[in-house]
């Protein structure tokens, strides 16, 4: 456990078939899930529970400002986007709510594959469970300001234990348009850095150091986070970079989440790679770096050029 203190998105990065996604106007949103739920029955009747077809009282999608995925909440009793937004990025509180998160993968050289989903949580009285993802295929998103359109959805998510339920879609799928919620960490903008993933501009407002072991870890974030923040839910991807040694220099770096493949990472580069740190020492204050270099991470060239101002993240005494 970590302690520590407390945007436009990039357009190179973004998903390039999503459009503006501002949060709806008051009374908006209700008009849209009313509208929703009376489409038709091919939009939200594809739901089954163990095969027993069950109708949601809500589809919504929220997400995270500055970054690209979706969160889709289905929600089996009647809730609506202000009470979504104001616990983002935490879980509904209602029981039986489903959660899927949507993201879509880039692929080296600025290629886009499809849309996937990157995992489920079913939500409990007392709390909620990751679910198993049995199969999941997405064909396509879409988004205005009051919609989120998915095309060609097809889930199987399984609770674990022994008496798992078996939760399942076809179909297309609408959801209202929560937009996107500023997160609630300080912001961190890096303007003294200039950071590139294939050539790819990328601004960054988190930024942290973590000790791991014999390894420093700096961790590197478009929408901001601080030391115990949850980087699995709401961000679309993260950059870790590995420094190894007393002064500090480079051993690898990683491209984490669903945005890249999962052998985004390398150290290709690394003898070229030049650390400079400030206040490294300390146990306490930020931690002042200056990166020069590129690495190659599993064929995505990443560059770093420029200073930032990291958290310093330090281990509770246990």
């Amino acid at each position: 456990m970590l302690r520590g203190a407390r945007v436009s998105a990039l357009g190179g990065l973004a998903i390039a078939m999503l459009s503006a996604c501002d949060r709806p106007a008051s009374g908006e949103a209700a008009k849209t899930t009313t509208a929703i739920a009376t489409t038709s029955a091919s939009d939200t009747s594809g739901f089954r529970l163990d095969g027993e077809r069950f109708e949601p009282a809500g589809i919504f999608a929220i997400g995270t400002e500055g970054e690209s995925s979706w969160r889709i909440t289905v929600t089996r009793t009647p809730s609506d986007c202000a009470s979504l937004r104001s616990r983002y990025p935490e879980h509904p509180v209602s029981a039986g709510s489903l959660d899927l998160w949507l993201a879509q993968r880039r692929g080296l050289a600025e290629e886009r594959d499809a849309w996937s989903v990157r995992g489920g949580f079913v939500n409990g009285v007392a709390g909620g469970r990751a679910l198993i993802t049995r199969g999941a295929m997405v064909e396509g998103v879409r988004a205005n300001e009051t919609v989120v359109a998915i095309k060609g959805l097809e889930l199987a998510l399984q609770e674990h234990g022994q008496a798992a339920r078996l939760y399942q879609f076809d179909g297309d799928l609408l959801a209202t348009n929560c937009g996107r919620v500023s997160r609630p960490e300080a912001n961190r903008p890096q303007t003294k850095l200039n950071l590139r993933i294939d050539g790819v501009p990328v601004v960054i407002r988190g930024a942290s150091v973590r000790p791991e072991g014999n390894r420093h870890y700096l961790r590197l974030t478009r929408a901001p986070h601080r030391c115990d923040s949850a980087v699995t839910e709401g961000y679309d991807f993260y950059v870790d970079l590995a420094l190894t040694g007393d002064p500090p220099r480079v051993a690898l770096v990683a491209l984490i989440g669903e945005t890249f493949p999962e052998s985004a990472t390398g150290s290709k580069g690394s003898e070229t790679f030049n650390v400079q740190a400030k206040n490294w020492r300390a146990e306490t204050g930020n931690v002042a770096l200056t990166l020069n270099g590129t690495l190659d991470a599993g064929g995505t060239a990443v560059a770093f050029e420029g200073e930032l101002d990291a958290l310093r993240c330090t281990p509770l005494p246990r």
